[in-house]
């Protein structure tokens, strides 16, 4: 059949096992077999990590299903790295082993670029320093191969970069048309033939499935889309159905015609880059998925050669006038109107056909000779993709590749294999078909400007904190919706030129620097100024982007789709957009469908296969986190020694401090503060605990300069706490904690003195200038911006007394600044305080689109059982009865928006003590922590730690077994019953 090259999965627990786990070993008997017999064929190897620790995606392929959770004990990259000596071992001891793969599809969501890249580069040094000649094969983690392209630097040779296409995990690529498939197939071989000149790139996994009804494709007892029994997704087509599919013997002519089309596009296609490896080399009952049956049966070529793209590119060649005009679209454009081609210069399609026939007329059709095969009939016509053929549907089928760079290099004549031959590679893989796809479809880019992350270099080193480290250093180009936050230049000694995509520091950011004069150190993150590319699918290059269209001077139009040049306002002072008409009102940038009454939002969001990690959003696993809580903004009941040395009366919050001690004396004992409070060994611990994010608030005063009187230089250390995090696989939730005069009257807000907020409409101006400032720092930081999964608008605003009509212009804004500014996939999420109001009040609130597949949002709920003083004297087992009615409250309401509980603790009445106190905390910590992730966002601990009140300390309960650990273990039964 002629394969060069086998990939053969295998887990962590065959080479470095954990015996405390139920995995089985014995499997390396027989991999030595399958070497000794790759080398009796002359076949290379390549070597798969294929299952690590705790799991890299959460999917079957990698021996546990469920939570991401590598790399969140100390343990598994070390782990990881044995199995991977092991595998060097092994390739010393047989020479057809020719490749190790460091670890098969991390998946993005779920670690970080950044973790996983600091693993490939000990994986690299670690197998180098075992087996010298052996190559390294990196997967993209779902990325765009273009995010890859810094990976490997230039003495780090060697090294292949291995992407994943199917045409199978989402509604939209299981939509297609045939010819849509051979047009996708094509179009992905000509990005990887770019990205193939800058790093070696191999096509590590596909198949010939258009459809998911392989059993158990999609995790162990799931349906399939394509016939509308997975999850709650309807059939992809009215009456499709999965019987027969996945049996040649039942494919008709048409059928089975394409199918070797499909074969042979495909195969055409990862040959522009390095080759290509299919999955799998047989199956028990999946035939699309059988290289050796497919390959029997004729479908795939023997040899496997493939020219089909041909055709599809000399069909399109022909659809011109007489003028050489198109008189269709291309049909790759066609296919693709949504493809991510913001980092790409299209190059036109050059067809290997003449233009011109003989004597001047359009040559015929070419009718590739390896269409006819013995099931065909005589005389049968040969089928020919019809190119120029306009499709119906989006086709957006996408395997993580993604887009490759603007790069003109050309690719070398010879790239040199991974033995030394000039041969491409052409494998097909040993191992189980489960599950193992890449996520659903990366969900279409917002605005024409979303900017790709992989134009910032990202630094590796652990940064201390540094002068340089503030608003003062922000990039340009970071996309700002200059009507939505509106000109504050009389503002707080503010100056602003919000008419343009600069956003100017103001005054009082230039003396954060001043304010924090930490002996400085290198700054290795830069933001580039070039500008973002357009995202529009053209042959032609993208244009220079332009702003959001917008209709009145204080009025925002987002842009769904690529077209923003063709955006326009109309007689009603609609704007036209895909899909429909945003209205816009003429003195707010909130749109009609804002104040919409919500529907079902659960049937919208787009779960990834095999995910068992409960209701996740677009992406995003259970959150299980702490709050970072008496750091930023301090709270002197979390961190009395703060005050201790200040005489009576005492302060009772930061500003009262700030006043009494002045900026100087403030600042020095704050440095202090900031110093110690907060250390990498707790952030690891926490990581160890099973903890996934870390929300940290932070105050308004950090970017503007309200005049109030506080003190700031906390920046720094709020960067230096998310690069700890990062390192150690933790996501985090900045939280804008405060507002100017006080959005609830409490210390956490930074004054006492009232509820003020709204009653000026300066410190409503001030709260949107200073969540502008920001996002916009953390765009600009590729580590901050890759580790922030959501953003808390503004804490516990006490609706009652404010003017809610300016709370809800402030959330819209925000929202959409969060959702499409920062412009990542997933999303980030845009945390919506409730504001001490009932789930049911905000039922007719919630606005319908903040669940679609374009953006996320959470209502923030805070549960404690301390600030009633109806319920004080209350014995436990009613206590726990109110978190159990709290639960079903979640799971009920969560169908309308995702509810993340953002503050809990463990504090109780005395009542409920009653002498048993370390029973009674548990039993209370093990009804939360069962109720709060019904709400379907998860929840978040206030607080990680305290000076001298251990039942609001993560840490503390930890120490005294009041929090199980693992936090999925129970030690009472449970009590609700849901």
């Amino acid at each position: 059949m002629h394969i060069n090259t086998l990939r053969i999965p295998i887990g962590y627990w065959a080479l470095a096992p954990d015996l405390s786990e139920p995995y089985v070993q014995g499997q390396i008997p027989y991999l030595r077999r399958i070497l000794d017999w790759a080398a009796a064929y002359n076949l290379r190897v390549i070597l798969d990590l294929h299952g690590v620790p705790g799991s890299q995606n959460g999917f079957d392929n990698s021996g546990r299903r469920g939570e991401i959770s590598w790399t969140k004990r100390p343990s598994d990259i070390r782990q990881s790295l044995d199995s991977l000596a092991v595998l060097a071992r092994l390739a010393n001891e047989h020479r057809s082993v020719a490749a190790i793969q460091a670890v098969n599809e991390p998946a993005n969501w779920g670690v970080s670029k950044g973790v996983v890249t600091q693993y490939y580069l000990q994986a690299y040094q670690l197998v180098k320093s075992i087996a010298p000649r052996i190559t390294l094969v990196f997967h993209d983690a779902f990325l765009p191969v273009s995010e890859w392209s810094e990976l490997v630097p230039a003495n780090m040779t060697g090294s292949y970069l291995d992407t994943h296409i199917y045409h199978v995990f989402s509604e939209e690529s299981l939509k297609l048309s045939y010819d849509s498939h051979l047009s996708k197939a094509c179009a992905d071989g000509e990005k990887l033939k770019q990205f193939n000149t800058r790093l070696p790139t191999i096509c590590g996994e596909f198949s010939l499935a258009t459809t998911d009804c392989a059993r158990w494709l999609n995790g162990f007892q799931r349906g399939a889309r394509w016939d509308g029994t997975y999850l709650t997704v309807k059939s992809v087509l009215p009456g499709s159905t999965c019987a027969g599919q996945e049996d040649l013997s039942t494919w008709n002519v048409e059928k089975r015609m394409f199918m070797r089309n499909f074969a042979m596009a495909q195969l055409q296609a990862y040959e522009k880059a390095n080759g290509w490896i299919f999955w799998n080399f047989k199956t028990e009952n999946a035939d699309m998925w059988n290289y050796i049956k497919l390959a029997q049966a004729g479908i795939i070529p023997n040899p496997p050669v493939g020219i089909a793209c041909l055709a599809v590119l000399a069909a399109a060649q022909h659809s011109r006038g007489p003028g050489g005009e198109p008189l269709h679209q291309n049909p790759l454009d066609q296919a693709f109107p949504h493809q991510y081609t913001h980092d790409i210069k299209r190059v036109p399609v050059q067809a290997r056909v003449p233009t011109r026939g003989p004597l001047g007329n359009p040559p015929p059709r070419l009718n590739p000779p390896i269409l006819r095969y013995p099931s065909v009939p005589p005389g049968a016509p040969p089928y020919l993709p019809q190119a120029a053929k306009s499709l119906s549907r989006p086709a957006v089928a996408h395997g993580g590749s993604g887009s490759p760079p603007n790069i003109v290099a050309q690719r070398p004549s010879k790239p040199k294999s991974m033995s030394g031959a000039d041969d491409i590679i052409s494998n097909t893989d040993f191992g189980s078909a489960l599950e193992f796809g890449p996520p659903s479809t990366p969900h279409p880019p917002l605005p024409a400007f979303k900017r790709p992350l992989e134009q910032w270099p990202i630094a590796l080193s652990d940064p201390q904190p540094s002068e340089k480290d503030t608003t003062t250093a922000l990039g340009d180009n970071w996309p700002v919706f200059s009507e939505i936050f509106d000109t504050i230049s009389a503002v707080g000694g503010a100056q602003s030129d919000l008419s343009s995509n600069s956003l100017v520091p103001t005054t009082a950011e230039t003396k954060v620097a001043a304010a924090s004069s930490v002996a400085p150190t290198a700054h290795t993150t830069s933001a580039t100024k070039s500008p973002p590319k357009s995202i529009a699918v053209s042959s032609s290059p993208a244009p220079a982007p332009a702003t959001t269209a917008m209709v009145r001077a204080s009025s925002a139009v987002l842009c769904y789709n690529a077209s923003c040049s063709a955006v326009g306002a109309n007689a009603n002072n609609d704007t036209q957009r895909a899909g429909g008409v945003i209205r816009v009102p003429a003195s707010k940038y909130a749109t009609d469908l804002l104040t919409m009454p919500t529907q079902d939002v659960l049937g919208d969001v787009r779960q990834e296969p095999g995910s068992g990690m409960g209701m996740g959003y677009h992406g995003h696993s259970m959150v299980r986190g702490v709050n970072i809580g008496g750091f930023l903004v301090p709270e002197f009941w979390i961190t009395p020694s703060l005050i201790a040395a200040i005489p009576e009366p005492k302060p009772n919050d930061y500003l009262q401090l700030c006043n009494r001690l002045g900026p100087e004396a403030t600042l020095s004992l704050m440095r202090q503060h900031w110093e110690s409070w907060v250390t990498e060994a707790e952030i690891q611990r926490l990581a160890a605990a099973g903890i996934t994010h870390l929300r940290i608030p932070i105050g308004h005063w950090e970017f503007v300069d309200s005049d109030e009187g506080y003190v700031r230089g906390g920046l720094p250390y709020f960067k230096r706490l998310v690069y700890w995090a990062n390192r150690h696989g933790l996501k985090v939730i900045p939280d804008m904690h405060t507002a100017p005069g006080s959005q609830n009257g409490f210390d956490n807000s930074g004054s006492t003195n009232g509820v003020n907020w709204t009653k000026d409409q300066r410190n409503v101006l001030l709260s949107k200038r200073a969540l502008q400032t920001m996002l916009k720092y953390i765009a600009n930081d590729p580590i901050i911006l890759a580790t922030t999964d959501a953003v808390d608008m503004l804490n516990e605003p006490f609706i009652d007394s404010l003017d809610f009509g300016q709370l809800w212009e402030y959330d819209t804004g925000g929202h959409i600044l969060i959702s499409s500014g920062l412009g990542k996939t997933p999303p980030v999420v845009s945390i919506v305080d409730r504001g001490f109001k009932e789930f049911s009040w905000w039922q007719s609130r919630w606005p319908r689109d903040w669940n679609s597949k374009y953006a996320d949002a959470w209502l923030d709920a805070h549960l404690y059982h301390v600030f009633d003083r109806n319920i004080d004297d209350w014995p436990l087992e009613s206590h726990l009865r109110l978190v159990c009615q709290n639960g079903r409250d979640l799971r009920a309401n969560s169908t309308s928006f995702p509810i993340i509980v953002g503050e809990w603790s463990l504090a109780l009445p005395q009542a409920a003590l009653r002498g048993r106190e370390n029973e009674a905390r548990r039993r209370f910590a093990e009804a939360q922590l069962d109720a709060y992730e019904l709400g379907g966002a998860g929840w978040i601990f206030w607080c990680f730690k305290t000076e001298a009140s251990p039942e609001w300390s993560f840490l503390d309960a930890l120490d005294r077994s009041w929090m199980p650990q693992p936090l999925t273990n129970r030690e009472f039964s449970p009590i609700c019953k849901y």
